[in-house]
């Protein structure tokens, strides 16, 4: 009985935290940031990727990752668009270029943004600190990604992950793995108020369950229901990635906001509050 009070607990402060926090708005305004800022994003990273030889390999698989993750069920559709769209930028001016990254880092200032008025910090960074982080987020994360995937590919290659049972099932677990690490980075870096590292960790292990649970979820109701098909025709793709973005974020910053409210329930029982959730 007193863990199902505490479960009640914790439960009514996450709806209580995630309405004060109106967390589908915030969704919403990081899907339409996303959609502007993803050419621009995904157009930095390759170029920086394609400037290291080494990575040509990792580089075609963080591709493929990324697209069959932005669309689940319509990946080779807007891979085609995108990579058209990315070649159109190869024929941009200087101005055009900084214009891309200045979009990409807006993309990465929105996500600073309503992380840390999840955590509700109260600690500011500088403006220059900030692109500093920004900065380094834009140009070092697809460098440490590119390295990871590629020593992920030569773990692979080893003698002892040589049988096919074996790589079948890691194979299917990296795209999780890659899930959790991703969040809890995010979920860790970000906030300018420390973040405890298991609160941290359970809100990305959340969140990454979600995230998996969602794209199979999202691709059977798509495949079952073919509304958007129907409506839109050949373009139907499009509707699908502003839903599906949407969705993704609303699941990043749900594992936010169980982390967040997580680290409050915790502080309570640490002062021995355990009787009230957070004022709404």
């Amino acid at each position: 009985m007193k863990l199902l009070n505490k479960i009640q607990l914790f439960t009514k402060m996450l709806w209580v935290r995630i309405n004060n926090d109106r967390l589908t708005t915030y969704s919403a305004g990081l899907a339409y940031t996303t959609i502007l800022a993803l050419v621009p994003l995904i157009t930095v990273i390759f170029s920086l990727l394609s400037a290291f030889p080494m990575f040509d390999d990792a580089s075609q698989s963080l591709k493929q990752l990324i697209y069959n993750n932005l669309v689940p069920t319509a990946s080779d559709t807007i891979q085609s668009y995108l990579e058209q769209f990315i070649t159109n930028t190869k024929k941009m001016t200087f101005v055009g270029i900084i214009g891309l990254i200045v979009t990409s880092l807006l993309l990465i200032n929105s996500i600073n943004t309503t992380l840390n008025r999840i955590w509700k910090t109260k600690r500011k960074r500088s403006f220059m600190y900030n692109l500093a982080i920004y900065w380094t987020i834009l140009t070092l994360g697809p460098i440490l990604v590119g390295s990871s995937i590629a020593v992920s590919s030569y773990i692979f290659s080893l003698k002892w992950f040589s049988t096919a049972a074996t790589n079948t099932i890691l194979l299917s677990m990296l795209p999780f793995i890659i899930s959790v690490i991703g969040f809890w980075l995010l979920y860790s870096i970000i906030p300018t108020e420390p973040v405890p590292l298991k609160e941290s960790l359970i809100g990305a292990l959340v969140a990454a369950i979600l995230f998996e649970l969602g794209k199979r979820a999202f691709s059977l109701y798509v495949t079952s229901f073919p509304t958007y098909q129907l409506i839109y025709g050949v373009v139907s793709s499009i509707p699908i990635m502003l839903v599906w973005v949407y969705f993704s974020w609303c699941i990043v910053l749900f594992g936010a906001e169980f982390a967040a409210t997580l680290t409050d329930y915790n502080q309570q029982k640490k002062h021995g509050v355990d009787n009230q959730p957070l004022s709404e």
